[in-house]
């Protein structure tokens, strides 16, 4: 997948964690709901940061490349 690629997908997942922090505002979740709430924002977030660092490897990795 090219970098471009991910960086969609990243913006992507931010917005759902956005849409997922508006849904805990308007619906007001309580108990066990709120924590399925805070799941599916922790899931998109580990997700995205999981990509995020492997866009950060493969920036730096050219980078490198370039600068020899």
């Amino acid at each position: 997948m090219d970098i471009e690629t991910l960086e969609k997908v990243i913006e992507m997942l931010d917005a759902s964690v956005e849409k997922v922090l508006k849904e805990i505002e308007l619906d007001d979740p309580r108990g066990s709901e709120v924590e399925w709430y805070w799941g599916r924002r922790d899931a998109y977030t580990q997700f995205r940061d999981h990509l995020q660092k492997y866009v950060d490897k493969q920036v730096a990795q050219m980078e490198t490349e370039q600068g020899m």
